[in-house]
Formats: C-alpha cells, structure tokens, sequence
C-alpha cells in the first residue's frame, strides 16, 4: 500500500510541476489553450501566479509527501 502512495505522490506532484512550469512559462494560457478570459472575474491577470502555486504549493508539498513516505518507512 504504501508502494502505491509514493507512486501516486510522485505523479501528482510531477504533474503538477510541468502544469506549473507551463503556466509560469507562457502566462497566457497558450500551452493549454487556456484564455486570459477565463480569469478576468478573479484577482490574477495571466496565469503566472497560479501556475507558480501549483507548481510550488501543490507539487512541493505533493512531493514532500512522497519523500517522507520513502524515508519514514518503518
């Protein structure tokens, strides 16, 4: 069970990392084909910041779960 956790914490947070980087990357959206419309109602003026906490906060910590699960086995 735990072989499966750390698989799944490793592709959530890889995934996470390159919809991030793709975002941050190229702000408007294109990579996704994502439009800077669909944001307009909300604080954000491109994608940069949302893709920097998805690759930071949801990676990082999706990835501090994997290795803590690696390293804590008892």
């Amino acid at each position: 069970m735990r072989v499966l956790l750390v698989l799944l914490e490793a592709f959530l947070a890889l995934t996470a990392f390159y919809g991030g980087w793709l975002l941050v990357a190229q702000p408007d959206g294109s990579p996704l084909q994502f439009s800077v419309d669909m944001i307009k109602d909300t604080p954000f003026k491109n994608y940069f910041f949302p893709g920097l906490v998805l690759m930071l906060v949801v990676g990082g910590s999706a990835m501090v779960a994997a290795i803590l699960l690696i390293v804590n086995h008892n």
